[in-house]
Parts: structure tokens; sequence; C-alpha cells
């Protein structure tokens, strides 16, 4: 979240490019429009913009700059899950229900820490919810096993 403080940070870190001076105004104008956006990252999209533009920035090139370098970085991480090989365990379950929830969920926490840089952890399955019915049913047979 931009404030007020670091809107101005960025106005002047742009005037280091076109001279520009940050009034109050600005400051207002800048967070009201940046509010919902990282400051590393608006930062990070004037330096771009001053790298191949002479045009002064603005607050919607920089919101255009981090949309198109979102986009660029979802579409990095789906080719980067889909290049993975899945762990043993998850390729030796039979297919069905279980195995879908598995797969699902296997692929959201690689796909988590590809986005949170975090190294890949695929050796062991994590515990997955058995569904309510699967249990009373498992428990009426072994009652009546136990029982007859």
């Amino acid at each position: 979240m931009v404030t007020a403080p670091e809107a101005a940070a960025l106005l002047a870190f742009a005037g280091e490019f076109d001279n520009r001076g940050p009034s109050p105004e600005a400051v207002r104008a800048w967070t009201s429009v940046l509010a919902s956006c990282d400051f590393h990252a608006c930062r990070e999209q004037i330096t771009a913009h001053y790298s191949r533009e002479h045009r002064w920035i603005m607050p919607a090139d920089i919101l255009r700059g981090i949309e198109i370098q979102e986009a660029t970085n979802a579409v990095n991480l789906v080719a980067d899950l889909d290049a993975l090989e899945p762990p043993e365990w998850l390729t030796a379950m039979e297919d069905g229900p279980e195995f879908n929830l598995a797969w699902v969920e296997w692929r959201k926490e690689q796909a988590r820490r590809i986005r949170d840089g975090e190294p890949l952890d695929v050796a062991e399955p994590k515990a997955l919810p058995v569904p309510e019915d699967t249990v009373k049913a498992a428990v009426d047979s072994l009652r009546s096993a136990l029982v007859s």
C-alpha cells in the first residue's frame, strides 16, 4: 500500500529523471491512485519507464506496468508448474477423487512456493481431508464386521 510519504518519495524519484517537484496536490493524487500498489513495484516501474520513455510518468503508466508484470509472472508460473514432475507418492495413487484432490492441492502448493520464491517441496504428501460420508461408511463397515 503506497502511503502519502511513499507517494512523495516516488514523485521525488521520478523528479530525478524529469526534474519535477512533488507538490502536496500531486502527492494526494498519486496516493489515491497507487494506494493498492506495492511501493517497490511502483519504483521499479518508474525505472523501467524512464529506460524506454522520455515523457513524464503518470500513475496510469505505473499501474499498467504493474499489470503487465503480474500477467507475465502468471504466465511464467503456469509454465513452471507444467514443467514440474509430480512426486512419486502422487503418481503412484490410483485415479479417482482422492487423486484429483491430491493433484489439485499439490499444484496449488507448488504455485504458492514458486510465487513466494520458496524451494519446491515434492517429497512428502500433505494430509488430505477425508469426506465425512467416507469416514462414516468405513466406521459402519468396521462396526458390522466386529458385530458379526
